[in-house]
C-alpha cells in the first residue's frame, strides 16, 4: 500500500539536516492502538519540541502537519507549548529507510527493532 501523498525525497543537505535532528530529539516506535478489542500495531516516526520552526520545516520535509501538544499542568519547569510533526504507517517506513544510513548505531537498532516487530505482531493473530 502506498501513502496517498508520497514523500517528495529531499535533497541531500536537508536528509542530513533531518536525520541529524531525529538523531538527537526524534523518536521512533511501534505503538498499539485498540479499536474495539482489537490491536493494531504501526510505525511512527516524529520529533516534539518548543521550537515551532523548526517542527514546521520538519513537517514540511516530512509531509505531515504540525500539531500542538498540550502543556502538562504538574511540569512547572517549561510552560512553552510543544509541537509535534510525527509520520505513521508507509510514510514513516518510507522516512525510516530515507533517513536509516544516516543514522547513528543505537538509532539504526531502534529502526531495526521497528520493522522486525512490526513483521513478527503482523505475523501473530492478536
Amino acid at each position: 500500500m502506498r501513502t496517498k501523498n508520497p514523500i517528495l525525497i529531499p535533497d541531500e543537505k536537508t536528509l542530513g539536516w533531518l536525520a541529524g535532528l531525529l538523531e538527537g530529539e526524534g523518536w521512533v516506535g511501534v505503538p498499539r492502538w485498540n479499536v474495539r478489542g482489537k490491536d493494531y500495531w504501526y510505525l511512527r516516526i516524529g520529533v516534539n519540541m518548543t521550537d515551532k520552526d523548526i517542527i514546521d520545516r520538519v513537517s514540511a520535509i516530512m509531509g505531515v502537519k504540525t500539531t500542538n501538544q498540550c502543556i502538562s499542568k504538574t511540569r512547572s519547569w517549561s510552560q512553552k507549548p510543544q509541537y509535534r510533526a510525527s509520520a505513521s504507517g508507509e510514510r514513516a517506513a518510507e522516512l525510516m529507510r530515507l533517513i536509516y544510513p544516516l543514522m547513528g548505531e543505537r538509532r539504526r537498532r531502534q529502526i531495526d527493532y521497528c520493522f522486525n516487530k512490526l513483521k513478527e505482531l503482523r505475523c501473530m493473530k492478536l
